[in-house]
């Protein structure tokens, strides 16, 4: 095979993505496999004296920072930032605008992955304690940190986003509201029980419930995001928004592919990019 031929074939994003929504039913599956886990690891802890294999059951902890389901939702939060990247790419390559935006949304999405891995946030939690209290909505103190800076970002990289199919920025902004909702909207509940009752602690159902909330809002609202994104990145090159001043990139000028047939669970095709 020659080195164009092998170029040709591994250049199309769908090579990578596939269907965006097998890749979302695919991962659906692994998020239950982790409930379960979590969930038999709970009663196990709760309800036995756990003599053996504590430690490798521990480690589907959903609340833990050094788990499974910390790793998987990492690699997720990863594979959303190069996405954007893809998408960035793309959007510059046609020269249009509010490329800024997916490069903007790639670093914050680059950084809350590092922070999953590191937990910083945790460790800010004793740092803000020093500073203000913590008690209430507020007794995970980072959420004084995080919650203002998510929403400037969503104020600077909305206008590019905007730009983008209809069917893309809605459901970008669907993945915004259900990782933010699990991620800080879920945390500040957990804190109110936590600092309300001196008989609730981490062992305690309400408490088991609220991380799942939270934990399944963060990893499916990353999974809302990866499908959005792939579905811009498999959408046709007229999808991406091109400047009047600049000639659509190559990929737009080839002449059009033969039709393949359609797979039974693909995805109907996307309306145009916005003006």
């Amino acid at each position: 095979m020659k080195s164009s031929d092998l170029s040709r074939d591994l250049s199309p994003p769908e090579a990578f993505w596939g269907n965006p929504r097998r890749l979302f039913n695919t991962l659906l599956w692994v998020v239950l496999f982790l409930n379960v886990m979590h969930a038999f690891r709970f009663v196990y802890f709760t309800y036995t004296s756990h003599p053996v294999g504590y430690r490798l059951v521990d480690k589907f902890n959903m609340d833990g920072e050094m788990a499974v389901p910390a790793w998987f939702s990492t690699l997720l939060i990863a594979a959303a930032a190069v996405a954007c990247v893809g998408v960035a790419s793309r959007v510059r390559r046609a020269g249009g605008k509010g490329a800024y935006s997916w490069w903007l949304l790639a670093a914050g999405l680059f950084f809350v992955s590092l922070d999953e891995n590191v937990s910083l946030h945790e460790t800010l939690n004793g740092e803000v304690g020093q500073v203000v209290e913590r008690d209430g909505i507020f007794y995970f103190g980072w959420v004084l940190i995080y919650g203002p800076l998510a929403m400037g970002l969503a104020a600077l990289v909305l206008p590019g986003l905007w730009r983008a199919p209809r069917r893309v920025f809605w459901t970008l902004v669907a993945a915004a509201v259900v990782y933010c909702g699990g991620a800080v909207g879920v945390e500040m509940m957990s804190g109110l029980l936590l600092s309300s009752s001196a008989d609730v602690d981490m062992t305690a159902w309400s408490y088991f419930f609220c991380v799942l909330l939270e934990e399944n809002g963060e990893i499916l609202g990353m999974m809302l995001m990866l499908r959005g994104l792939a579905l811009y990145l498999t959408a046709e090159p007229e999808s991406f928004p091109v400047s009047e001043n600049v000639a659509p990139p190559a990929d737009a000028q080839a002449p059009a592919r033969r039709a393949q047939p359609a797979e039974a669970d693909a995805d109907p095709p996307m309306e145009g990019a916005w003006a």
